[in-house]
């Protein structure tokens, strides 16, 4: 026999549940899940920890401002209510940040290279200010955006080269232009020259690895080599590892781009090597200069 005690306590909580359960229908979530299933009280009633789970989610999710804030163990992700002509349970689905992230890590799985940043390959043009603030655009650099609207339509064996200050947007644009490439399921690279001249040192007296370095780069469909003549020149640096990503990429007719603070007109100058005897210098260095012509349409911001 239960005693009164425990009968008052059994009240209670049934008391508790109703007035919670009246309470939960006033979430729009669930007063929509319940019409759109047509449930009852008992429904309601049998999965009330559920529904609860559910609400307290949803208060969780409505006060959030990313994933770097979640308080939740599994980040990025929401309860999702579903009845399954039975019984109602939770599944989890992803939030609005959680999908931005997955969105950038499907993209991000494109970058087959990338020694700068994942910010710099999440770069969209619309989102630049080059667009959303147009009014300051120089000519030169309106005439720059147009060849990299139209190359994103219509992608050619020709790349594009870009020239000017530091400063200047020419690595934002062309990054951007990763970024579409990419969204469109293509694979991409950017690589910093100077930096990936950095790490091919570290691995002096390797030479498996040094050939590794420049196999993760000479096949990539479309490639950014960003900072083109800032790096400091050798003849190794120019005419072994620059020469042959060079030969490679144009003879098997790979889109190549280049952002550089140096103009065409003023590329065989930066790359010169003075330890080198200057007649074979000279034909080294416009030997470069000519191929990279050959390569890109080139625009000066």
């Amino acid at each position: 026999m239960i005693k009164i005690d425990q009968e008052i306590e059994l009240d209670d909580i049934s008391e508790i549940k109703k007035k919670s359960l009246q309470e939960l229908i006033t979430n729009p979530a669930i007063a929509k899940f319940v019409k759109d299933n047509h449930l009852t009280y008992q429904h309601l009633s049998d999965y009330w920890a559920e529904l609860l789970g559910f609400d307290e989610d949803m208060k969780e999710c409505a006060i959030c401002t990313g994933l770097a804030y979640c308080p939740k163990v599994s980040k990025g992700l929401c309860k999702t209510l579903v009845f399954d002509g039975n019984a109602i349970s939770t599944t989890l689905s992803y939030c609005r940040f959680g999908e931005e992230k997955r969105e950038e890590n499907s993209l991000l799985r494109h970058f087959v290279y990338n020694n700068m940043s994942n910010k710099m390959a999440l770069i969209q043009l619309n989102k630049t200010s080059f667009v959303t603030d147009a009014t300051h655009l120089s000519e030169n650099m309106k005439v720059a955006i147009k060849a990299i609207v139209n190359y994103r339509k219509h992608p050619s064996a020709k790349g594009i080269y870009l020239s000017g200050k530091s400063g200047s947007g020419k690595t934002v644009l062309l990054a951007s232009l990763m970024n579409a490439l990419a969204r469109q399921g293509k694979d991409v690279g950017i690589m910093n020259m100077s930096t990936f001249l950095y790490e091919m040192k570290a691995s002096f007296n390797n030479y498996e690895q040094d050939e590794s370095y420049l196999n993760q780069v000479i096949n990539i469909p479309y490639l950014l080599i960003d900072g083109l003549g800032d790096e400091n020149v050798t003849a190794w640096s120019r005419d072994e590892i620059l020469g042959t990503i060079l030969n490679y990429r144009a003879i098997n007719e790979l889109p190549t781009f280049f952002t550089s603070t140096f103009s065409l007109d003023q590329l065989a100058q930066a790359y010169t090597c003075t330890k080198a005897s200057d007649k074979a210098d000279t034909l080294r260095r416009e030997r470069i200069a000519d191929k990279i012509s050959s390569m890109v349409n080139a625009y000066a911001l």
